[in-house]
């Protein structure tokens, strides 16, 4: 499930906390009940890190929970393919 669909779906439908991995941090209109937000991506995935960091800011600004693990390497989609760098250990 997207980002968008998680917090755009009937409150009663609605997850419980919502993982992005190396999606977009394009903007959405995040609702005042919005579910914690986990994000994982590469500083240089170029897929990413091109729109800048607004979905975190706007997580924030609604007052919700938001983390953010920004390795230096990994590009897109590093999953658990072990490339030597630090996204290597994500998952532990």
């Amino acid at each position: 499930m997207a980002v968008k669909d998680a917090i755009s779906a009937d409150t009663t439908e609605r997850a419980n906390f919502v993982g992005s991995m190396y999606g977009q941090l394009v903007l959405y209109p995040v609702p005042k009940d919005a579910p914690p937000l986990f994000i994982a991506m590469a500083s240089n995935d170029p897929l990413s890190v091109q729109g800048g960091f607004e979905l975190i800011n706007d997580w924030q600004k609604a007052g919700r929970s938001v983390e953010l693990h920004l390795f230096a390497e990994g590009g897109h989609g590093f999953g658990i393919l072990k490339q030597g760098t630090t996204s290597n250990l994500w998952i532990e």
